[in-house]
């Protein structure tokens, strides 16, 4: 129970934004985000390691004149969705460019709240 609070302790946003391995290669999307902690969804085959690094961008397009970010997770949990893709939930322990995240999650909240008005 304490790790589940500890997950919900800061604010999720709803963030659907590309994950890319450290070669640029497409591996999922985010499906929300905070400052301590994301929730990823990759395909099956996606090593299970407990430790892993990806790239995060704004956007699918690789001219949007936007950085990717270099996070590196410790994975919480992870379970399958269907026979082709698994969530993970993860802790982020390291961050290359933390004022570009924190960025990205304010555009990703202030997006969500204007579209649903709330």
């Amino acid at each position: 129970m304490t790790q589940l609070s500890q997950k919900r302790f800061y604010r999720r946003i709803l963030a659907v934004c590309p994950v890319f391995d450290l070669k640029h290669n497409f591996l999922g999307l985010t499906l929300d985000l905070s400052i301590k902690g994301i929730h990823i969804i990759v395909h099956n085959s996606f090593p299970d390691k407990s430790q892993f690094s990806f790239l995060l961008h704004q956007s699918l397009d690789e001219d949007e004149d936007k950085p990717y970010i270099t996070l590196k997770v410790e994975k919480v949990w992870r379970k399958s969705t269907n026979e082709e893709y698994d969530e993970i939930g993860a802790k982020i322990i390291a961050v290359d460019l933390e004022v570009e995240l924190q960025k990205l999650i304010k555009y990703c909240d202030n997006k969500v709240l204007k579209k649903y008005q709330i």
